[in-house]
């Protein structure tokens, strides 16, 4: 998911920091610094990655690698001590849990290898069928896209955790079906907004190849009206 500035560093910031209040709530004051320093180190990296000018930098594979190595060590670890935690810090139904915080890249892992695999394709081929790339194809910027995902990660976290008693098998069928839901209606509405702008182009260009060649045949002949319209609202001479 580092295929857009602030995306993968957003949601390692969302994650980092879930896991590691949680560290601190229990009492695991190391996992707690190992979690925040991952946060404070995305917290710096976003900003000139997102916000740079003359000094923007970028993830190499070498550090999304990092980031997710790093979150899945701590979400291993999370299960783990989960097993004799009780009280407050008690989480029922923890991979489940665990998977609504990490919604975004396992879901979008899951879609894009399903999708290359039902195409004859090698599931680790690239292409543009992520999640960020139909926000992209919407219009959205790279700030936007980032945000619009930073924030569905945080409501599908409130989601498992308000939702935890239901049980692991149910809640990630929840979230799944959810995921699944909201990913298809983007699709839709990215492929309706890209057949718009193909069809827009195409007459614009059929029309302004129709203009071209009346001019040459006969100067003084009248345009018709809708085709003189059209020129005049797009700007062609």
């Amino acid at each position: 998911i580092d295929g857009i500035d602030g995306l993968a560093a957003g949601i390692g910031i969302v994650t980092s920091s879930i896991f590691g209040f949680w560290f601190w709530l229990t009492g695991n004051i190391s996992y707690t610094v190992f979690s925040f320093s991952l946060t404070g180190s995305l917290l710096a990296f976003f900003y000139f990655n997102v916000f740079g000018k003359g000094k923007k930098i970028f993830l190499g594979d070498t550090g999304s690698l990092l980031i997710g190595l790093v979150i899945a060590i701590l979400g291993f670890s999370f299960l783990q001590m989960e097993l004799a935690e009780t009280g407050i810090t008690d989480i029922q139904s923890a991979p489940a849990f665990v998977f609504g915080i990490l919604i975004i890249p396992i879901f979008d892992l899951l879609r894009v290898f399903t999708l290359r695999i039902m195409q004859g394709r090698s599931p680790f081929s690239a292409d543009r069928q992520h999640l960020h790339h139909r926000l992209l194809q919407l219009g959205c910027s790279h700030f936007h896209a980032t945000l619009i995902l930073i924030i569905v990660n945080l409501l599908f976290i409130g989601l498992s955790y308000l939702f935890q008693g239901i049980g692991i098998i149910w809640l990630t069928s929840v979230n799944l079906v959810l995921a699944g839901l909201m990913s298809h209606i983007l699709v839709i509405f990215a492929r309706l907004k890209t057949q718009k702008i193909i069809n827009y182009n195409y007459y614009t260009f059929e029309i302004w190849k129709e203009l071209k060649a009346r001019k040459k045949i006969e100067e003084k002949e009248p345009i018709e009206e809708p085709i003189l319209e059209f020129a005049e609202n797009t700007g062609i001479d």
